[in-house]
């Protein structure tokens, strides 16, 4: 399928800058100097060269080209070892008029549009004993979301072997503690593995669009929904009852839990969330796991469960990977729109949006079409992206994919109008049982308290290790990720583990 040219980009601007050469707009964000863009390439690639060297690097790789001024400093300057990531095909090669042309024949050969091309431009540096700079252009941060992730993805698995995850350079946090005392109580996402094969899965997020479904959602005959939590009250305002609700976000979501009843199947959630969230409905509830560093995972994988290694950013690519992980094999998307053109929080209950603003990046614009725009952001931007990523490979496998959007179209999945909804979901079917019958491992309970009573002795911290998976959580945004100080690790551990001594015994009633 091909792009439409310029279409799911973001916007871009080539101006003057005062010492007369071209400057490079992305979203309004100025990517080179609107002063003298060659003297801040150029002081860039010095600084560039003294990590490498302070840090014993092989190899740098760049994500971002803007006009070339960067890589064109780096070779000039006779630093040659590099691969340049340019996330953008469209534009670069709208702006090749405007890009420095030195080192013409150097560039193209470092320059790389997709994942697999960097790999293979990267694999002369493999060899026993390199060490990458991963560096994102100047400007280029609220736009590469995803390309960061990709690339952190790649090297954690490319060095995996000389970091075995262990408890010693496992991080010792609150919410370890928290999921450690629960984590054995409670079935996960493999006990509804492969159960849904005949079944469309409807996967609902919370975006603007959604409320144009609402009619023909509500008289659907078929289909078998997972809605996002942030979507639930307007499903739920509306008498559409939801199969499964997917809680993945690890911060308090109880404004929406607050503005939701019970009159729904069954929670998928992610094993980290907040205890409010784990503890709703509890009865009712699958775990699921994004693999990280936190002690917890341990426990995680002792049992034998699997874990999401995606680098995923919003709910709605966890909701595919978990649809595709339940067995099934056609998608209607809806309310996936990753954009707006008014107001985001629209459809939401009252009370709601005023707790669950985004603290992220400043928004920007991104085209739609060749004519039309919307506001995004950082996560939602890279969230949409690697959906179309997700769903390029599941159509490839002939799996059918299906979207209505008022916002970011995914190229991979069939566009349709929200009429089109009882089109596709009109057969009478029947979806499969839900068995939740949980027989608590006490060996697993024994693991768990193992490793909370080696949570409050350890003596071990992890500098420089960011305390959550890199393509999930941010760190400067989630505190209770946060390391425990040594003082404070024997009472937050003899908490927790009254706590699992508390629902053992309850479990065994």
């Amino acid at each position: 399928m091909e792009e439409q040219k310029g279409c799911n980009e973001v916007e871009w601007e080539v101006i003057p800058s005062e010492k007369g050469t071209n400057a490079l707009k992305i979203g309004k964000r100025a990517i080179h100097s609107l002063v003298d863009p060659i003297k801040q390439a150029e002081l860039t690639a010095d600084t560039l060269i003294q990590r490498v060297k302070k840090g014993g690097c092989t190899y740098i790789v760049i994500v971002g080209f803007g006009l070339g001024y960067l890589p064109v400093a780096l070779l000039e300057k006779g630093f040659t070892d590099f691969v340049v990531w340019e996330p953008f095909p469209n534009m670069h090669h709208a702006l090749y008029p405007f890009q420095s042309q030195k080192c013409a024949q150097e560039i193209v050969e470092r320059i790389a549009f997709n994942l697999h091309d960097v790999v293979t431009k990267l694999k002369q540096y493999f060899q026993k004993g390199a060490k990458h700079l991963l560096e994102v252009h100047p400007g280029y941060q609220s736009f590469t979301r995803l390309e960061v992730k990709l690339l952190l993805n790649y090297f954690h698995h490319l060095h995996r072997t000389k970091d075995q995850f262990c408890f010693s350079n496992s991080v010792v946090c609150q919410r370890s503690l928290e999921v450690l005392s629960r984590i054995p109580f409670y079935p996960t996402i493999d006990d509804l593995s492969g159960n849904y094969g005949d079944q469309k899965a409807i996967l609902v997020s919370p975006g603007p669009s959604l409320k144009t479904c609402i009619p023909f959602l509500k008289n659907r005959k078929e289909g078998v929904i997972i809605a996002a939590l942030q979507a639930l009250p307007l499903l739920q305002k509306n008498g559409i009852f939801a199969d499964f609700v997917a809680i993945a976000d690890p911060n308090d979501l109880s404004p929406f839990l607050a503005a939701c009843s019970d009159d729904y199947g069954y929670a998928l959630t992610e094993c980290a969330v907040h205890p409010v969230c784990l503890d709703w409905n509890k009865e009712r509830t699958f775990l699921f796991n994004l693999r990280g560093r936190s002690s917890y995972q341990l426990l995680w994988d002792k049992m034998g469960v699997s874990s999401m290694e995606q680098p995923m950013t919003t709910v709605s690519e966890v909701m595919l990977v978990l649809a595709t992980q339940m067995g099934f094999k056609q998608f209607v998307f809806l309310g996936m729109d990753f954009s707006w053109k008014e107001d985001r929080y629209s459809y939401r209950a009252p009370g709601v949006e005023a707790n669950s603003q985004d603290n992220m990046e400043q928004y920007f614009r991104i085209r739609l079409t060749p004519s039309e725009t919307a506001f995004s952001e950082s996560a939602y931007f890279a969230s949409a992206r690697y959906l179309a990523v997700m769903s390029k490979n599941l159509s490839e496998k002939g799996y059918a994919l299906y979207q209505y959007t008022e916002g970011y179209r995914n190229l991979y999945a069939r566009q349709i109008c929200p009429e089109d909804i009882l089109k596709l979901l009109a057969e009478e079917r029947e979806a499969p049982q839900v068995c939740i019958e949980k027989k608590v491992s006490q060996g697993m309970v024994s693991y768990a308290r193992e490793l909370i009573q080696a949570c409050g002795d350890s003596k071990h911290q992890i500098p420089g290790l960011a305390p959550s998976p890199e393509w999930w959580h941010d760190a400067n945004r989630m505190p209770f990720f946060d390391e425990l100080a040594l003082e404070n690790r024997s009472v937050c551990s003899k908490s927790f583990l009254q706590e699992l001594e508390e629902r053992s015994r309850a479990s065994s009633d």
